[in-house]
């Protein structure tokens, strides 16, 4: 495994950690922030969901995201951790072009912190995110996991840059607001 897919594995793992631990804190703003997103045409919710299916999205997100921290934890796994970053990231961009397209205004919990309306830093938080995922899926083909042959240093540097590539993502809202502001 390369540097570039260790920095990638860092990472994405954090951003998803945080995500996991964030909506953990806060499970009913969570939960209210996904029920009160826009259905399509004569279907109400999300995406036409039921309330049982509202209530099965809710430990259904948090589960998968925490399998992603889990999977990309492991040595053995990070080529499946990647694939479901990327689909979930997938999923969670077309709620938000949805939401965006709709004209109708949702908060998002993506962090479990307070609740921030959708828009095009969600869709560039999400679209860079899943970018980084698939160079982390590319960069796990053929590899097993192991990262002989990289001096610590090498790895702690690219760790470090990870780490603080996930601060970013994580902390965009408040970036944007900073700067907006």
């Amino acid at each position: 495994m390369d540097l570039v897919t260790s920095a990638a594995r860092v990472l994405v793992g954090l951003v998803f950690l945080a995500a996991v631990v964030g909506k953990a804190r806060d499970v009913r703003g969570f939960a209210a922030s996904i029920r009160d997103l826009p259905g399509l045409p004569g279907l109400p919710g999300l995406l036409g969901l039921t309330r049982l299916s509202h209530l099965l999205a809710v430990p259904g997100v948090l589960g998968a995201e925490a399998a992603v921290v889990v999977l990309l934890a492991d040595p053995a796994t990070p080529a499946w951790g990647f694939a479901l970053a990327v689909v979930l990231d997938a999923g969670f961009l077309a709620v938000i072009i949805r939401v965006l397209r709709s004209g109708t205004s949702a908060a998002c919990m993506c962090f479990g912190t307070t609740p921030r309306e959708f828009g095009i830093r969600h869709v560039v938080r999400d679209v860079l995110l899943g970018v980084v995922a698939l160079v982390g899926l590319t960069g796990t083909a053929g590899a097993h996991g192991d990262a002989s042959g990289v001096s610590v240093p090498a790895w702690a540097l690219c760790a470090l840059a990870g780490a603080l590539g996930a601060v970013a993502l994580v902390l965009l809202d408040e970036i944007v607001d900073l700067y907006a502001g």
